[in-house]
Order: structure tokens, then C-alpha cells, then sequence
């Protein structure tokens, strides 16, 4: 039962150790979503929508935790050549 209760952690664990990734997704869908339903956007467009806005939050992501890092503090610069 504690290797299943340690596997279920982890897997949680993976979307939720990323409270900026998991947000973002979240809105860009609810915008797809309102777009198509609320709106009556095509949904070929939306989904063009929902694909730039994922790319987008990707970006902002890698470039969130390149700048920061896994602790939390900012990097230090490499210094120059």
C-alpha cells in the first residue's frame, strides 16, 4: 500500500510542482474553450489559438525556470570569455 501511495504522490507531484505551468494550461484551455462556446469562434481557430497559447506558456516555463532554477534563487550569469 505505501508503493502505491508513494507512486500516486509522484504522479500528483509532476502537476502540481509547477504551480505556473499548471495555471497557464488551465487558463489557455478555459480561453479555447470560451472561444468555441461562449464566443462561437470556428474551432479550427481556436484550436490554432490553443496551440499558440501552449507554445507560449512552454516558452515562458523553460525560460521561468532557466532564469530561476529548481531552488527558487536566481542563477548566476556565466562569466564572460
Amino acid at each position: 500500500m505505501t508503493a502505491l501511495s508513494e507512486i500516486l504522490k509522484g504522479l500528483i507531484g509532476l502537476f502540481v510542482e509547477e504551480e505556473f505551468l499548471a495555471l497557464a494550461v488551465l487558463a489557455v484551455v478555459g480561453i479555447a474553450a470560451l472561444l468555441i462556446h461562449v464566443i462561437g469562434v470556428n474551432p479550427q481557430v481556436a484550436g490554432a489559438c490553443l496551440l499558440i497559447g501552449m507554445l507560449l506558456v512552454l516558452a515562458a516555463g523553460t525560460f521561468r525556470t532557466a532564469s530561476v532554477g529548481r531552488s527558487g534563487k536566481p542563477t548566476k550569469a556565466a562569466p564572460p570569455l
